[in-house]
């Protein structure tokens, strides 16, 4: 999922394709932070943000990534953060990732 404001809306790739979105919820709380992680490795109160087709979890990341922070789902048995890029989805190794205070 990627957000630009200016724009009023989200762009959310699944399935090999990336849909817009102009409804859509943001986030604003003192109770989460970011935490570092890598290689799928999920720390404690990591927020879960949906789940594969046969019920893993996925999991709220963000990574620095062509001069711009991007957020994308960590899916931890392919050990990476996925993040929208030119149109793609694409594997990153070291990012952050959402966890709750």
């Amino acid at each position: 999922v990627s957000y630009a404001p200016c724009h009023r809306k989200v762009r959310k790739r699944r399935g090999g394709w990336e849909h817009m979105k102009h409804e859509y919820e943001v986030l604003v709380s003192n109770h989460v932070a970011w935490k570092h992680s890598e290689d799928g490795e999920i720390p404690h109160q990591a927020m879960i943000v949906g789940h594969t087709g046969s019920g893993e979890q996925l999991y709220l990341g963000r990574a620095f990534h062509d001069g711009t922070i991007t957020i994308g789902k960590v899916h931890p048995s392919h050990k990476c953060l996925y993040i929208p890029y030119g149109g793609q989805e694409i594997a990153i190794k070291k990012y952050e990732i959402m966890v709750l205070l």
